[in-house]
């Protein structure tokens, strides 16, 4: 465990003396990662749908802010769609715009969610979005994961009725497919739900006054949000998706607890009660340390073969 430890502890100090840069290369290889998925699942056109155009777009991300770098994959998917359909490209883009309008009215900022929450409900771990958010974000940012689950929703569905809009003389609209497939579908709200309560579980329970809160936090929020789907899948009758459910949420829960490894790993045997007061309080804190390990005092001794020289000797 103490290799671990430092192993993490020298990461961590290699990020913070790199910061700038890490930002760059975290932001560049998100977006190479998350382009590859879009082409993967809504390559739809063609001039777009190469490697060496998502690691150009991606290297290009990397210097601008995170923000941006959600932006440019929306207009990049948006783009993707147009060539299946010129109505389903319309509805998407006023999905994002009216996401944009939400967050930046409740102040949401990871507005990127709505973006990366499509891109990883393709990889079959949408549930890590609101993971992250709710350990490393404010509550706050319930606003980013209801408008990114909504528009991941609606694209897995576009996804399913692709080979429709392709037919010559399929009369589906993309109006159709929002209203009917995603609104008038009760799975979609057993999703909204799992996703909301599961952001909100985590960002309540991780500022309790209790040990061990962000990892009960991980874990009470991956078991809401599994309990949820499983009633959505049973009451939908489509229990073929459990197994898929069950193992994407391991995955999140894994992920959980890294992100506690590295950002909140504290050492509850070693609690501190303090107290003290001033002219109108009197205070009482309770001080848990981290789990780190001390930086080595390192002593360098020399070691000569000359002789001090004796006074007189040439004389």
């Amino acid at each position: 465990m103490n290799k671990i430890t430092m192993i993490r502890d020298r990461i961590r100090t290699l990020i913070i003396e790199h910061e700038m840069m890490a930002q760059r290369l975290w932001r560049g290889i998100l977006t190479f990662v998350s382009l590859l998925v879009i082409n993967r699942y809504f390559g739809y056109l063609s001039i777009l749908n190469h490697s060496w155009v998502a690691l150009l777009i991606a290297l290009g991300v990397a210097f601008i802010p995170t923000s941006g770098a959600g932006l440019v994959l929306a207009i990049y998917l948006v783009i993707h769609l147009a060539n299946l359909a010129t109505d389903v490209a319309m509805i998407l883009l006023l999905l994002f715009l009216l996401g944009y309008f939400l967050c930046y009215f409740y102040q949401s900022k990871e507005d990127y969610n709505m973006i990366l929450l499509p891109v990883f409900t393709q990889l079959g771990i949408p549930f890590v979005i609101p993971m992250e958010s709710g350990l490393m974000g404010g509550l706050s940012e319930v606003c980013s994961i209801i408008c990114g689950g909504t528009i991941s929703f609606y694209l897995q569905e576009i996804r399913n009725n692709a080979s429709s809009f392709l037919e010559e003389g399929n009369d589906i609209s993309a109006a159709d497919v929002l209203l009917h497939q995603v609104l008038g579908n009760r799975l979609f709200y057993y999703y909204m739900v799992a996703l909301i309560v599961m952001f909100l579980v985590i960002s309540l329970v991780r500022y309790r006054k209790v040990p061990y809160a962000w990892m009960a936090a991980v874990l009470l929020g991956t078991v809401s949000e599994v309990v949820i789907m499983l009633a959505g899948y049973l009451v939908t009758s489509v229990p073929s998706k459990v197994p898929a459910l069950l193992i994407g949420s391991a995955l999140v829960l894994a992920f959980g607890f890294i992100l506690n490894f590295f950002f909140r790993n504290l050492d509850y045997t070693r609690v501190e009660h303090v107290q003290f007061e001033d002219d109108e309080y009197y205070y009482y804190v309770t001080a848990v340390p981290k789990v780190h390990l001390a930086a080595e005092d390192k002593k360098v001794v020399k070691i000569t073969d000359e002789k001090p020289s004796r006074k007189g000797s040439n004389e």
